[in-house]
């Protein structure tokens, strides 16, 4: 991603694997990222979503923003801090052990990156902190 011009990310926020693939090609053909969001996976649909995305990031032309984010910052379920950081393992050895340039980039919550036990191998430069306040923004906006 070496144009600084900005980008248009397209999420693709479906409940089963089977429906990944469609979704993604659709997303790619009209933004410059896709963002799959997989706290929408069903959770027993989690495992299949993950290896579909691993096939799809080898053919799909557009770099990925991964997702799994909790119903307390806009997420689609209930996720505990154990699944959380299980997901985010996962994701660091897939791009470690495949492709480890990869322009793909992991939106993970500013609150789980500050926690003690965040133990994760993701470089710092793939990772979007992110923050989601539901009550109030800051009133400097202009």
């Amino acid at each position: 991603m070496e144009n600084p011009k900005a980008k248009i990310c397209v999420p693709v926020c479906v409940r089963r694997a089977d429906e990944l693939a469609d979704a993604v090609e659709r997303a790619a053909g009209n933004g410059d990222l896709v963002e799959i969001r997989f706290d929408c996976f069903a959770e027993d649909e989690l495992i299949d979503a993950f290896k579909k995305y691993d096939r799809l990031r080898k053919t799909v032309s557009r770099p990925f923003i991964v997702t799994f984010r909790p119903l307390t910052e806009g997420g689609r379920r209930a996720l505990s801090m154990e699944e959380r950081m299980a997901f985010w393992n996962q994701c660091a050895k897939l791009w470690s052990n495949h492709d480890p340039l990869t322009d793909d980039l992991a939106d993970i919550e500013f609150q789980l990156l500050s926690e003690s036990t965040w133990t994760n191998q993701i470089a710092p430069d793939r990772i979007i902190g992110s923050h989601h306040d539901f009550v109030s923004s800051p009133k400097d906006l202009d």
